[in-house]
């Protein structure tokens, strides 16, 4: 593109231009307490496709442990799905949305209600069509069948089919409604 300023033609087509999807991108996290790892895995017939991590804990109990919210947003689906089990949806805003499926028990993130960052809005288990105590995880754009490669703390995952990848959770908050401010 060439732009006139002051009478002078002035080339600005080699600069980098960054796209909408990158600016609106929310800064997702890893949906567990700070600190933890976990083992990210998928595989070639993954629903809706491989780029839907399926997480397990490394070095502690996978089962059992709390859900955080990876970024603020407004619940838009929370219950039952066949084949998900116990799941939430969060819409963030930009068309951005999360999936957490497999929970071990119906939320108590409740539809249209707000949830910021690092926020409980479920448990880890297995229900619905799922063989073993896992987090099924998705970030997508526009609808849930649109899932994409997950990005957490700005890093791109690199799971694919037969490659796992193990990934330290940076979902910290101070917690200052008690006075004590842990960490979470």
């Amino acid at each position: 593109m060439v732009v006139f300023v002051l009478g002078l033609g002035v080339d600005f087509s080699s600069l980098p231009v960054r796209s909408a999807e990158a600016n609106s991108r929310p800064q997702f996290q890893l949906p567990f307490q700070c600190g933890q790892k976990w083992r990210a895995v998928t595989r070639d017939n993954h629903s809706p496709n491989p780029h839907s991590l399926d997480l397990f804990r490394v070095g502690g109990e996978t089962s059992g442990q709390p859900v955080l919210a990876s970024a603020a947003g407004q619940v838009r689906l929370s219950g039952w799905d066949s084949g998900g089990g116990w799941m939430v949806e969060i819409d963030h805003g930009s068309d951005w949305g999360t999936s957490y499926l497999h929970l071990i028990e119906k939320s108590t993130a409740e539809e249209g209600q707000r949830v910021e960052r690092g926020q409980q809005i479920g448990i880890v288990g297995s229900s619905g069509a799922s063989s073993a105590p896992h987090l099924h995880y998705q970030q997508w754009i526009g609808h849930q069948n649109n899932t994409v490669r997950a990005v957490f703390n700005g890093v791109e995952v690199t799971v694919a089919p037969g490659k796992d990848e193990i990934l330290t959770s940076h979902n910290c908050f101070w917690d200052f409604s008690d006075g004590t401010g842990p960490w979470h």
